[in-house]
């Protein structure tokens, strides 16, 4: 069994410039992000682990169920919040429309990214393994351990097509390309900024559309920085074009993900209760 070998970020040594502050706010709020969760997770395991183990960073990974992905999903959206109220001082004056709008519309994006960029540093070579949470994993040769909690798991092999095919198949393609770009700490950091102001499918206001796109090219600007200032490279279109490309490789599947939850509930495999599939439901 893995164990958590990923720290977050603030505890690592890595390069703060004051030339970027928003990707230093961004990376401060996510390793609160990451020390809340891998809490919480830790918290509502089945079988808790010491409070010293768990200090000490020795922290076995778990395969992941249908009811500790919902707990670990509830956690992650209701922190969120707080990740987007430290990392962008807008975010505080929104009205709670506006807020949800953003946080529901950047769970997937971020879900998305996070599992298979730390999957890959985790699980490197793996392509049936992403990550469902902070401290668990989906193992897509193993589904049945996945809906073994779920309302009827008896019916978990009719979707054995759907997982052997098409997902299956979208892991490897993300897989890949997290391989070939390989991002940097930074670069991952500034992906998921500019995906929590991805909006344009959205129907936020043109208040909210202002807002994002500001934070864009701030963060835009930041990513011309690390590279230019920093790293010294004259040449870099063709880095920044392949973040984009990683951020739409993403987006491509996310276009899909309510028909799948659909057809897990249809199955009886989740429950209405379940926070991924209300959202997928909700306007």
């Amino acid at each position: 069994m893995s164990k958590l070998r990923c720290d977050p970020f603030s505890s690592r040594s890595t390069s703060v410039s004051l030339e970027r502050k928003v990707m230093n706010r961004i990376r401060q709020s996510y390793s609160l992000l990451c020390l809340v969760r891998r809490t919480s997770e830790l918290s509502n395991r089945k079988t808790p682990i010491h409070p010293l183990q768990a200090a000490s960073g020795d922290i076995p990974f778990v395969q992941a169920t249908v009811t500790s992905f919902n707990q670990s999903t509830r956690v992650l959206v209701t922190a969120l919040f707080d990740f987007a109220s430290s990392a962008f001082d807008e975010f505080g004056s929104l009205d709670s429309n506006d807020k949800w709008l953003l946080v529901k519309n950047f769970t997937d994006y971020f879900t998305c990214i996070e599992s298979f960029y730390r999957a890959h540093l985790l699980f490197p070579g793996r392509n049936n393994i992403c990550m469902s949470g902070y401290t668990s994993y989906f193992d897509f040769d193993d589904i049945a351990t996945f809906f073994s909690d779920g309302p009827n798991p008896a019916n978990v092999e009719q979707t054995k097509g759907l997982f052997d095919g098409f997902l299956k198949d979208h892991s490897k393609i993300f897989h890949e390309t997290v391989r070939r770009i390989n991002p940097t700490e930074d670069e991952f950091l500034a992906l998921i900024g500019l995906a929590f102001w991805n909006i344009d499918s959205t129907a936020a206001n043109e208040k909210l559309i202002g807002i994002a796109e500001r934070n864009r090219k701030e963060i835009l600007h930041e990513l011309h920085v690390l590279y230019k200032e920093e790293k010294k490279l004259n040449e870099y279109a063709g880095r920044l074009g392949d973040l984009f490309f990683f951020m739409m490789t993403y987006q491509t599947s996310l276009a899909r993900m309510p028909e799948r939850f659909e057809y897990f509930r249809l199955l009886d495999l989740i429950g209405d209760d379940n926070l991924s599939y209300q959202m997928q439901k909700s306007e």
